[in-house]
């Protein structure tokens, strides 16, 4: 969704409001987790970027066909697991 850029586009204030409460929730779904023992030491908003950057890529590839996986779900789920298990390290 944001691999195309639009000359003369300016998101609205309404949409970069929700831009922003989309990203919080995810911020707070990491704060969550936290509270469960994932995700280390890193600041909420740090591990959530973190993981909507992650994300995106590989669902941005997936959606233009770019996935030579076998097993698609199986190497997602192990794509997810893969950062969850970096995101446990410690920033030291």
């Amino acid at each position: 969704m944001f691999m195309h850029r639009f000359v003369g586009f300016t998101p609205t204030i309404p949409a970069a409001q929700i831009a922003l409460e989309t990203f919080q929730t995810l911020v707070d779904l990491v704060t969550s987790a936290q509270s469960r023992g994932l995700f280390g030491s890193f600041e909420a908003a740090d591990a959530a970027q973190l993981l909507w950057s992650a994300c995106h890529g590989f669902v941005s590839l997936e959606m233009m066909n770019i996935n030579f996986a076998e097993e698609r779900d199986r190497t997602f789920l192990a794509f997810l697991r893969g950062i969850e298990r970096g995101l446990a390290a410690s920033l030291d």
